[in-house]
Order: structure tokens, then C-alpha cells, then sequence
């Protein structure tokens, strides 16, 4: 029951941030970047960013210059005094480096990024300034389907998992469309045996679904024959396994100290002459007789 619960929490909570990304939130001020925003980042990001390109507004041009390409802006922000904020705008690719560091801190553009933007006329983010973790399609790109991380598009393995990723989705995209319609679903299970027929025909290979198999197409390794790597032996980590003594057994220990002759009583005892019992008598009478003559 409680893992049920869990399910259906999960489901409910994606279908909701999914409604989000794609409903447009309203806009707060008249600049297209802001439009461009709301299209590429989720709804919660798109706050901070929204807020970034509002306060924006809020910034005075000290100098600007243009060299080797790169246009130098010195701005000063409104809430800051006496601070000035260099930015560079690199006007072929349009990317800009702003000297507060933001978008190497946090992973997205400052004010000071969206207002030297709008100087130049460039009514998009660039794509160097997008984090991809902060998309709406950042479970895409990041999607470690098809074994492993993605890899360069440009690249053979690259393409074939990008295509995996973009079956995966569709996959996901009809589920979600038929979802709690019993005759769809039971549509889209017919057609997927059916697919799945034809794809087995023309790749000529039969269904495997050893303990092997499947480890190799998880981990891409097949397991090998002979086990050589064996897990630790099991320390001791509780300390001494020394039990307690019996005083009996104490007793017979001391039997095999080897003895020696006190020098007052003669006898080979376990004592000396510091600590001979006659000794230590004497004192006590010694002791007790100058009580009595005082």
C-alpha cells in the first residue's frame, strides 16, 4: 500500500511539473529574450531568469568599446554602488562573459548578461549560456539510456543513442497520451507485439533472457568464465575475544609464577622482604604496644 502511494505521488508530481513546462507563464516585461526564456527553461529557473531580465532595466552604460570583435561594456548596477561590472559580448557567436560570475556560479545569465544582450540586439539567449540541467529537456539530454552517458553527436555511437533516446521518448509520449483509456492501451499493446515481430523477423536474432545476456547488455562487459576477484576476508572489529578470568583460574595462573626466598621468613613465597607477612605482624605490634605505653 505504501509503495502504491509512493507510485502514484511520483506520477502525479511529474505529470504536474510536465503541465507546467509546457504552459507559457506571463510575462512581466515587452522583451522577446524573455519570451525565448520561458520556451527553454522550466517554470521554476524561468522565475530567476525573469527576474534577472526585469532588474535588468535597472543599469546605467559608464563605456563601451568594440575590439578584435568583442564589444567591452563598463555598466553600473543600481543596486551595487560604487562597483563596476565589466562585460564582453563576442558579437559572431554572441557570447558574453560578465566579471560578477553569475552563470559560473549559479548556471544562468546575470542582469548585466541580459542588458549589454539587449544593447546589441540579440533577442535570443545564447546557447552557450543555456546549462542543460535547467531545460525543459534536460531528462533528454542527460538520459544515460542505451548504456551509458551521451556521447559526442558527431560520432557513430553518438547518433545511435540519441536515436535510442528519441524512441524512448516517443514510447513514453504514447503512454502518457493513452493513460487511463483501457481500449487505447490495449491498442498500443497489440501494435507493440506486432512490432516486435517484425523487428525480430528482420534482425534475425532470438530473445535471450539469461542472467549473461542481460548483465552484458546493462554493463556492456561480458562476465567472465573464471571468478578471480573474491570479496574481502571478515576482520576482526570487535575488539580483544579474550574472556574474563574466574578467580579460580586466577589463582592457578599465579602457581606458575616462578617463586623466590624472602630474605625474613626464608620460605619460597611469592613475596619479598618489603612485603613479607612476619614483617608487616611486626609493625603491627610495634605499632600497637607504643599506643598502649602512651
Amino acid at each position: 500500500m505504501c509503495y502504491e502511494s509512493a507510485i502514484e505521488k511520483q506520477r502525479y508530481t511529474n505529470k504536474k511539473l510536465n503541465h507546467e513546462d509546457k504552459c507559457m507563464p506571463k510575462p512581466v516585461t515587452i522583451k522577446p529574450i524573455e519570451k525565448d526564456a520561458a520556451t527553454v527553461y522550466t517554470r521554476a529557473i524561468f522565475y530567476k531568469v525573469q527576474d534577472e531580465i526585469k532588474y535588468s532595466v535597472n543599469m546605467e552604460l559608464d563605456t563601451c568599446t568594440v575590439v578584435d570583435g568583442v564589444k567591452k561594456f563598463m555598466i553600473k548596477d543600481f543596486f551595487v554602488k560604487d562597483k563596476l561590472f565589466e562585460v564582453d559580448v563576442i558579437l559572431d557567436t554572441h557570447n558574453v562573459t560578465c566579471s560578477c560570475k553569475m552563470f559560473t556560479r549559479i548556471g544562468y545569465p546575470c542582469r548585466h548578461a541580459f542588458y549589454c544582450l539587449s544593447a546589441c540586439g540579440i533577442h535570443k539567449i545564447p546557447r552557450d549560456l543555456l546549462s542543460k540541467r535547467w531545460m525543459k529537456n534536460a531528462e533528454k539530454m542527460h538520459s544515460t539510456l542505451d548504456l551509458g552517458e551521451n556521447s559526442k553527436s558527431g560520432s557513430k555511437e553518438g547518433k545511435v543513442k540519441a536515436k535510442s533516446q528519441d524512441v524512448w521518448f516517443e514510447f513514453q509520449g504514447c503512454l502518457t497520451d493513452v493513460s487511463g483509456d483501457e481500449d487505447l492501451l490495449e491498442y498500443v499493446l497489440l501494435e507493440l507485439k506486432f512490432l516486435r515481430g517484425k523487428i525480430q523477423e528482420k534482425s534475425k536474432k532470438k530473445p535471450t533472457n539469461s542472467k549473461s545476456d542481460v548483465a552484458e547488455r546493462l554493463i556492456g562487459v561480458k562476465p567472465a568464465d573464471v571468478i578471480t576477484v573474491h570479496p574481502p576476508h571478515q576482520s576482526n572489529n570487535k575488539g580483544s575475544r579474550k574472556r574474563m578470568l574466574s578467580s579460580l583460574e586466577k589463582s592457578l595462573d599465579r602457581r606458575k609464577i616462578p617463586t623466590r626466598i624472602c630474605k625474613i621468613c626464608g620460605v619460597p613465597a611469592l613475596h619479598d622482604s618489603r612485603n613479607c607477612p612476619l614483617k608487616v605482624d611486626e609493625v603491627i605490634e610495634d605499632t600497637t604496644g607504643e599506643k598502649e605505653n602512651a
